[in-house]
């Protein structure tokens, strides 16, 4: 297994010694949580507000565009909700409805909605105004933008004041949301109503997966997580199992948002960003909603994956992926190929003369394949963005991800130890921290070597049978989610040598605890005795 320990075998590791390792200088500062960016620190916010407060007091008409994915729903829901609930001012907003998914002003159908309407500055936060010429109104006049972003690749534009943190000198927090972006210019215009709002910011730094390991970003999961703002509470007390980030990012409310967000059709995405507005009519309805999307979206990208996807070379250490049938689940089934086959793929659909789609990748890629010049566009985040190229071009660019010269996935683990080194102190260190593991921020993962096994030991668990379970020593070994067909692949010998990469826990059923290792990979060789062995 092609693993990186942080600490030697035989250290005793602490959460300070294993935070200070990822990264974290000031251990007690980051856990004490009171880190919040200076708002003046973002280039052009007092443009942006003066810009704002402008056509407010001259009663122009505002609106705000939002975003296909998570980030983008709680940014414009924030804005939208915090200037009623400030200024009594019920802002018109636009919602993408269109696949292949676009962002910003790079939608056809939102253009023509602007030029019928009589929108006289938009808002765009979580995106940009990358297009081509200015946008007019139904009257003529130009419509004024101002984009409230934290993506890489913004064209800055003469009618576009650009509030960034990728082009903010002095911001700290590169590694922010869209809404947290969003949340700044807020702030700036009342810091006491804006503080409302931080469970937004954040929900949207975990839905788009930014870096835990920033100080203010922490802040903002620490303190949004215990003070849920009202028009969210009915999301999280129905989807959420317990207070902790894992349970918003798997299971909770964020997925089924996203399911939401790419399945449902205009009328439905509405009423959800409505809900999200405050204005929670259709409650009872979107959230049936959103379990019912959730619930289809996952049988839906194993059908898409079975049939309708063909993987060019799966040799390579890059996948070209084209899928048959155009779908709003591109990206996931991406992330779901990233997942079985551990390499980046590039997972795209025959658009006329264009092939595009979605790239997700275990790796920082975007900017690698950005500067090639092989791509129509590569946008997003390093490792998860929307790509395009010419069909005729498709030679080049299977020569060029072919030739990449990428190093194998190393998966980062606390300690590499042999079974015998497992302790029980590696689940005291830090078994209370649940509310600070999530993205770049992984709970401790151990890799644990020397384990031997008859097959009679394995034992088949669940339902579905799809639980497998052995017992060393004390420990409990668990995995789920094992196919059937992983198993008969798996398991194929009777003497087994075994290594795993898990995370440690303690099992309480009635009244005893037991340490267990849930195995997140597992690696299964024949047990061939060594000639030291037969000694």
């Amino acid at each position: 297994m092609n693993v990186q320990a942080l600490f030697d075998a035989n250290e005793y590791v602490t959460l300070t010694d294993y935070l200070q390792r990822l990264g974290i200088k000031d251990v007690k500062t980051y856990l004490k949580a009171a880190t919040v960016e200076d708002d003046n620190n973002y280039a052009h916010i007092d443009e942006a507000v003066k810009q704002f407060i402008n056509y407010k007091d001259k009663n122009k008409h505002i609106a705000t565009l939002v975003d296909s994915d998570v980030d983008g729903y709680l940014s414009s829901s924030m804005l939208r909700s915090f200037i009623y609930n400030k200024y009594g001012i019920n802002i018109q907003f636009f919602i993408h409805d269109k696949f292949p998914k676009v962002h910003g002003l790079n939608d056809r159908e939102i253009q023509k909605e602007l030029a019928e309407s009589n929108v006289e500055l938009l808002f765009i936060p979580d995106a940009s105004a990358n297009i081509h010429g200015n946008i007019y109104n139904k009257d003529g006049k130009q419509i004024e933008i101002i984009v409230l972003d934290h993506h890489n690749n913004v064209v800055e534009r003469e009618d576009t004041i650009l509030v960034s943190n990728q082009y903010s000198p002095n911001v700290v927090n590169t590694v922010g949301s869209g809404t947290l972006v969003t949340w700044h210019f807020l702030h700036k215009l009342d810091e006491k109503l804006a503080n409302k709002y931080i469970s937004y910011v954040f929900i949207s730094i975990l839905s788009d997966s930014m870096s835990l390991l920033s100080d203010e970003n922490r802040t903002f999961v620490d303190r949004g997580i215990k003070d849920i703002h009202p028009y969210l509470e009915p999301f999280v007390d129905k989807y959420n199992k317990d207070n902790t980030p894992k349970s918003y990012a798997y299971g909770g409310i964020i997925p089924r948002f996203n399911a939401t967000i790419r399945l449902a059709d205009k009328q439905e995405k509405s009423d959800l960003f409505e809900c999200l507005c405050g204005n929670q009519d259709t409650l009872k309805k979107t959230l049936k909603t959103c379990t019912h999307y959730y619930n289809q979206q996952n049988p839906m990208c194993t059908d898409l994956i079975e049939n309708n996807v063909d993987i060019d070379d799966e040799t390579q250490k890059v996948l070209l992926c084209k899928i048959n049938v155009q779908t709003p689940l591109t990206g996931l089934v991406a992330n779901k190929l990233m997942s079985k086959y551990n390499k980046p793929i590039i997972l795209v659909h025959d658009n006329n003369n264009e092939c595009a789609g979605s790239a997700r990748c275990p790796m920082k890629l975007q900017k690698v394949l950005e500067a090639s010049g092989k791509f129509n566009y590569a946008e997003g985040h390093d490792e998860a963005f929307g790509v395009s190229y010419q069909k005729e071009n498709e030679s080049d660019v299977k020569n060029f991800l072919y030739t990449l010269d990428l190093p194998k996935p190393i998966i980062d683990v606390v300690q590499s130890i042999d079974i015998e080194q497992l302790s029980t102190s590696m689940i005291r260190n830090f078994e209370n921290y649940d509310y600070l593991w999530a993205t770049n921020l992984k709970k401790p993962t151990y890799h644990i070597h020397g384990i031997k096994l008859k097959k009679d030991d394995i034992q088949v668990l669940g339902k579905t049978s799809t639980t497998i379970k052995f017992r060393i020593g004390d420990w409990d070994f668990i995995k789920f989610f094992c196919s059937h067909d992983w198993q008969e692949k798996t398991f194929i010998y009777d003497e087994m040598k075994i290594e795993v990469i898990g995370t440690l826990a303690w099992n309480e059923w009635q009244g005893s605890k037991t340490p267990q290792v849930i195995i997140d990979d597992m690696e299964v060789k024949k047990d061939e005795l060594s000639f030291e062995d037969l000694f």
